[in-house]
């Protein structure tokens, strides 16, 4: 059983969220399948209430005590701290400095913050020594994004059996993405397949409007282009078996897959968009993929639905 700790609501002091937004956010969550989440004391005041159905995580400062912010199922301090509902963190920035977490090793709660380098070492190695260390511990990994594989070694830490990671949606906060790890575990381990993770297109319009943020297109799982398909052999590909080209359905995160035109475009791609509105003549495809070519690299960019529309509705006047 793993679980994954969304720390979104932690990483979001420096924006205006509404109490109504804290709580959509909350909501979201749990449709996708996640009701661990970590909140900042800003959060955790301006909800006044925590919303039933979820296990918030709070993170305390040096002067902050647990006993002041009831309702939280477990605290987490930047210290050791043997209570059994206060999470012990250290950061670790360099993989050889886990060996110094052996003075540690009594405590049965523990967060380990960092480890951006892990990558460039014997990950598998570094797991098994904090495995060793606390063998009798729950072990929460929160890997660092300086390096921008914090997704992945949170992947192969819950691969490897570890139990417990950090994240943050969109990977906010220099964290590995949710998103991400919630649909590599899917995906390679069939974690939780039943999750409604359609409801990642509500939380990136969320995270954009309290951020102001725009999320890249290209970003993987939540971005709104990623299906986009142009290249002949990969439509050509996916025309005949989806499954072989893609890792998952985009109807599980709420999109479709869509052919773009442009220069990379062979026939069938025009076969297929022709058929999308009705138009079905073998004959035209190769005057209209010679044009498509032609104006998209003029244009140096693919063609939208309105300017291919155009195209060949002037092929076929011309023709």
């Amino acid at each position: 059983m793993i679980k994954i700790i969304d720390s979104t609501l932690s990483k979001l002091d420096m924006f205006h969220v509404s109490k109504e937004q804290l709580l959509l956010f909350c909501k979201y969550m749990k449709q996708i399948g996640i009701d661990n989440l970590e909140i900042s004391i800003k959060s955790y005041k301006k909800m006044e209430s925590l919303p039933d159905g979820i296990k918030f995580y709070l993170e305390l400062g040096p002067f902050d005590k647990a006993s002041d912010y009831p309702g939280i199922h477990k605290y987490v301090a930047a210290r050791e701290n043997k209570e059994p509902n206060i999470i012990s963190e250290f950061q670790i920035n360099d993989a050889r400095e886990v060996i110094l977490l052996k003075s540690y090793s009594n405590l049965t709660n523990v967060r380990i913050r960092g480890l951006d380098d892990l990558i460039c070492h014997e990950y598998e190695y570094a797991f098994y020594e904090i495995k060793k260390i606390f063998n009798n511990s729950i072990i929460n990994l929160c890997p660092e994004n300086t390096f921008y594989c914090a997704s992945a070694i949170a992947i192969l830490w819950l691969i490897s059996g570890g139990s417990e990671v950090t994240t943050a949606f969109a990977g906010c906060g220099n964290m590995a993405a949710t998103e991400e790890v919630c649909m590599a575990m899917r995906v390679i381990e069939r974690v939780k397949p039943n999750q409604k993770l359609d409801a990642l297109i509500g939380i990136r319009e969320w995270y954009e409007t309290v951020t102001g943020e725009q999320i890249s297109s290209r970003k993987p799982v939540i971005g709104s282009k990623i299906f986009y398909v142009e290249s002949g052999i990969h439509v050509d590909g996916l025309l005949k078996k989806a499954s072989n080209y893609e890792a998952y359905s985009p109807s599980i995160v709420g999109q479709k897959s869509t052919i773009v035109i442009g220069k990379y475009s062979g026939r069938n791609s025009i076969k297929s968009k022709l058929k999308e509105y009705g138009i079905e003549n073998d004959a035209l495809i190769p005057v209209i993929l010679k044009e498509v070519k032609k104006v998209s690299t003029e244009n140096r960019n693919s063609l939208s639905d309105e300017e291919f529309l155009d195209l060949v509705k002037r092929v076929i006047v011309d023709d």
